[in-house]
């Protein structure tokens, strides 16, 4: 039962994630934060499944969520598809999406721990791969975009979303020097110094960039656009996006969907 003192649980049960509240009082104040913007009632599974299916992940035999965190977009893309890998570093976002898996009873997903850039999925196995919020975080960009090569079946499709300069924008003007949140202030100084110094991995990315490394990496590219402008064909209505797609004049976070050379 859900109490007055937990109203982010509560928002997320009202959006129909059984998430039990042994595990939400069992998680850091950074996490239930988190899960709170995930998983809010503005966020029902039936969101993520509308935006799935813009991206073109429906109707595979797997699929691979590289980066999986809390498993959202992997229970969401497991109505659409017959199997589903959800792959992460963080054990407690994976004790996260098991729950999950386990309270709505779905067993065509499976969660396993690890990195992104070193997969347990045989070669070639996976229809379509979503990477989510992840390339970025201190990922090596050129590992991790030869195993999803790897991984994806030739005219496999590749989705991935990345944080531009608009992102990093909004988090020093708003939320730094706004809001007070001097916590930020490392990371987001450190990811701009790596992109200045031109490092690999824990950086800014642009589409353009990102569109580069894709096609050197062995992909088509398809489509370059702001979050949630995806429109694969036989996707009947696409939901608003996440993100404002400008903030101060810069491109915020970005989409691109490609498809893997034969």
């Amino acid at each position: 039962m859900v109490t007055d003192e937990a109203p982010d649980l509560a928002r997320i049960h009202e959006a129909g994630w059984p998430l039990p509240e042994e595990v939400w009082t069992c998680l850091p104040t950074q996490q239930q934060s988190f899960l709170a913007r995930e998983l809010g009632a503005d966020r029902p599974a039936t969101y993520y499944e509308q935006r799935l299916r813009a991206m073109g992940i429906a109707d595979s035999r797997l699929v691979v969520d590289a980066g999986c965190g809390v498993g959202q977009w992997s229970l969401a893309a497991s109505s659409l598809n017959v199997k589903v890998i959800g792959v992460d570093k963080s054990a407690t976002r994976l004790l996260v999406a098991t729950a999950l898996a386990n309270q709505l009873g779905i067993d065509n997903v499976h969660f396993t721990r690890g990195s992104i850039d070193e997969m347990p999925i045989p070669d070639g196995a996976a229809e379509a791969l979503l990477c989510y919020s992840t390339l970025f975080l201190g990922v090596r960009v050129k590992p991790a975009l030869a195993e999803f090569y790897r991984v994806l079946a030739p005219g496999g499709v590749l989705y991935c979303n990345v944080n531009d300069w608009g992102w990093y924008a909004h988090l020093l003007l708003d939320l730094v020097l706004r809001e007070g949140r001097h916590d930020l202030i490392r990371p987001v100084s450190k990811m701009i110094i790596r992109t200045l110094l031109a490092r690999d991995g824990g950086r800014v990315m642009s589409g353009n960039w990102l569109s580069r490394r894709l096609a050197l990496a062995g992909f088509e590219v398809v489509h370059v656009g702001p979050e949630g402008s995806a429109q694969a064909d036989g996707a009947v209505e696409t939901p608003p996006a996440i993100y404002p797609p400008v903030m101060y004049g810069l491109a915020s976070v970005v989409e691109v969907v490609a498809r893997r050379r034969g």
